[in-house]
Order: structure tokens, then sequence, then C-alpha cells
């Protein structure tokens, strides 16, 4: 099994903690991570700034009040692995990169915006 990284087990506490409190569960979480160190034909050591995209990890139900802390960590991890796949990366980048330049063209901006039911957490680990 992977190795459970701090903000892993942060994210999976928050995620519990506020669906305790919220009257309507969390069923998405949206992390932000980084491709920096992904041997791929697109990603340049030389880049300045930024190299990120988004994973979305997925529940068809809200999550059971006795699923463990250390198991929606687990969830969160696996996924950020599996999406780290040179193929996805790749595939985010062209679509995310071609969203982008149709809001510049048409004189608008692309905006990473919030979901009703999901977490959106700011993490490159």
């Amino acid at each position: 099994a992977p190795r459970l990284t701090t903000q892993d087990c942060l994210t999976a506490h928050v995620l519990m903690v506020l669906n305790h409190c919220l009257d309507k569960p969390i069923k998405r979480v949206s992390s932000v991570a980084s491709y920096r160190t992904l041997d791929a034909p697109f990603n340049h050591p030389d880049v300045a700034g930024n190299q990120y995209y988004m994973v979305r990890m997925f529940y068809s139900a809200p999550i059971p009040t006795r699923t463990s802390t250390a198991n929606i960590a687990g969830i969160i991890r696996d996924s950020i692995i599996k999406h780290r796949d040179v193929d996805y990366v790749e595939n985010w980048l062209a679509v995310c990169g071609h969203l982008m330049l149709a809001a510049q063209s048409a004189g608008q901006t692309y905006f990473f915006s919030g979901e009703e039911d999901a977490l959106l957490v700011n993490s490159m680990a």
C-alpha cells in the first residue's frame, strides 16, 4: 500500500469533520496535484511556475460514518497515484489548454469554480 502523506490524512480528517457538521455531505474531493516530477515528454525541468492539474476523487454516495479517516486518506492517495499516469495528465493538460485558449480568445477567463458537494484542496503532495 502506498504511504499516506500528512496532507492525505489532514484532508480525510477535514472531510470527516465537515460531513459530521454539514446538512449536505461532501461527495467528492478534488485536489491540486503536481506533475513536476513526472517523466513525460511534455514535462520540462526548466519550466518556471506551477506544474499542476486537478485530481478528482468521486463517491457514489455519502461516506458511511463508520468509514475510518485512514481509509479515506488511502482513497485520496490511491486516486492521486492513479491520476499520475502520463496519458491521463497529458489528456488533462490538452483539454484544459484548449478550454483556456478558447476562453482567452473569447475575451473571457478560465475559472476553477467550486462545486456544492465537493471539497477542493490545494495540495501539491
